[in-house]
C-alpha cells in the first residue's frame, strides 16, 4: 500500500471512528432526557396529587419546568418522603430510577473525552472552530464527521442545500425518472436566482415533509444546523449574534401587502388552515418567524465560512458567493473577521504540507 493510500485511510478511519462517536452521544443523550422526562412527570403527578393515569399536559400549558428541574429531582423524592406522600418503598424505587438515569448522563459525558482527542487532530478544529464562541466539540465534532472539509461540495450553495437551507417552490412539483429505483419520483421545484419559481412566480420558501416528495436535503443536518445557529445566538458569539439582531429587526420592521404572508404559508396548512398563523390582513412577521429568518440567516452564514475554511485549508479551490461573485456585493464578512472578533491573529498558522496533504487526499 502506497504512503498516500495510507494517509487516506488513516484520515477517513479517524473521521468515521468521529462520527461513530459523536452520533453515539446523541443516542445516550435521547437515552438520558427520555428517563429524566418520564422521572419528572411521575414525581410531579405524585407531587400534585394528580392521578397516574391521567396524561401529560401540553407543553406549552407546563409551569413546573424550574420546580422540577434535574438538579432538584432528589431533594423533591426526600421532601416527599418526609412529607408521607412515599413510603420508603416508594421512595426506593424513585431513587433507584433516579440513579439509572445519572448512569446514562455519565455515560452520555464520557464521550466528550474521545470527541476532544479527535476533533484536536482536524486543522479545520485547531485554525478556526476552537475559536469560534458558541461551536462546542460536540457541533465541531458533528460537523467534521459528516461535511470534512467540503470536498464533496463544490459550492457554498450546495452546502446550504444539503442542510435543507434552499427554498422551493410552495405549489410546484415535477415528476422525474429515478434509474436507480426505476420508478417516477415527484421533486419539488427549487426558486429562481430571484427567489421566486421560475415556474409559477411564487416567492420560493423553506422545504418541508410532504407525502410523495421525496426530501431533497438531509434532515439530521438540518436538524444540527439549527443547533448551531440556536448556540451561536444564546453565547452572543461575536459577529454573529450582531448579524442575528440586525436581521431581526430588519424582518420584524417589514410590511407586506394584505394577504401575502396568509397565502404564503397556505401550502404548509391546506389540511388545516386553521393553524396558519396570519389572518388575512396580516401585514407583519410573527415574532417567531422574524427570529427563524435570522436564525437561518447566521446559519447559512457560518456554513459559509465554514466552507471557506475548510477548503481553504485543503488547499482546495474556493469560488466567491453568489451575491458577490453575480450581485457585486462588497460587504461579505469572512472567516478570518470572526477570528478577529473573537481575538484571534488573522495570520493564524497554517497546517504544514503535509498535514494539508492528508486533508486534501480525502477528495
Amino acid at each position: 500500500m502506497s504512503s498516500d493510500q495510507t494517509r487516506r485511510t488513516s484520515q477517513e478511519l479517524r473521521r468515521a471512528a468521529l462520527r461513530m462517536i459523536a452520533e453515539s452521544y446523541y443516542d445516550h443523550q435521547k437515552v438520558r432526557t427520555g428517563m429524566m422526562n418520564r422521572l419528572r412527570g411521575l414525581i410531579r403527578h405524585l407531587n400534585e396529587g394528580i392521578p397516574l393515569d391521567q396524561p401529560e399536559d401540553k407543553k406549552e400549558e407546563r409551569t413546573f419546568d424550574s420546580k422540577y428541574a434535574d438538579k432538584k429531582l432528589p431533594e423533591l423524592i426526600a421532601a416527599m418522603f418526609e412529607q408521607g406522600i412515599l413510603n420508603k418503598e416508594e421512595r426506593d424505587y424513585l431513587v433507584k430510577a433516579l440513579e439509572l438515569a445519572q448512569k446514562a448522563s455519565s455515560l452520555e459525558g464520557s464521550h466528550r473525552g474521545p470527541m476532544n482527542r479527535l476533533s484536536r487532530a482536524e486543522p479545520i478544529w485547531t485554525e478556526y472552530l476552537s475559536h469560534v464562541r458558541g461551536i462546542s466539540t460536540v457541533l465541531a465534532s458533528n460537523l467534521i464527521s459528516r461535511i470534512g472539509y467540503c470536498e464533496k461540495h463544490h459550492n457554498v450553495s450546495a452546502l446550504w442545500r444539503h442542510f435543507g437551507l434552499h427554498v422551493i417552490c410552495p405549489d410546484c412539483t415535477v415528476k422525474v425518472y429515478d434509474e436507480k429505483r426505476d420508478f417516477d419520483k415527484k421533486v419539488p421545484v427549487c426558486a429562481g436566482t430571484d427567489g421566486k419559481c421560475p415556474e409559477c412566480g411564487k416567492p420560493g420558501i423553506s422545504p418541508w415533509r410532504r407525502k410523495g416528495v421525496n426530501l431533497d436535503f438531509d434532515p439530521r443536518l438540518r436538524t444540527m444546523g439549527f443547533k448551531i445557529g440556536g448556540c451561536l445566538i444564546i453565547t452572543s458569539s461575536p459577529v454573529y449574534k450582531a448579524e442575528y439582531d440586525r436581521v431581526k429587526a430588519e424582518q420584524f420592521a417589514r410590511r407586506f401587502e394584505p394577504g401575502h404572508l396568509r397565502k404564503m404559508y397556505e401550502a404548509k396548512h391546506k389540511k388545516k388552515p386553521e393553524k396558519n398563523p396570519y389572518k388575512p390582513d396580516a401585514v407583519q412577521l410573527t415574532p417567531i418567524h422574524a427570529h427563524m429568518r435570522a436564525q437561518r440567516f447566521i446559519i447559512k452564514l457560518f456554513l459559509q465560512n465554514y466552507w471557506v475554511a475548510g477548503r481553504t485549508l485543503a488547499n482546495l479551490p474556493i469560488t466567491d458567493p453568489f451575491i458577490k461573485d453575480r450581485l457585486g456585493h462588497g460587504d461579505i464578512i469572512t472567516w478570518q473577521d470572526v477570528l478577529k472578533a473573537n481575538g484571534v491573529e488573522v495570520e493564524a498558522k497554517r497546517p504544514d504540507a503535509e498535514t494539508l496533504s492528508e486533508v486534501a487526499a480525502v477528495v
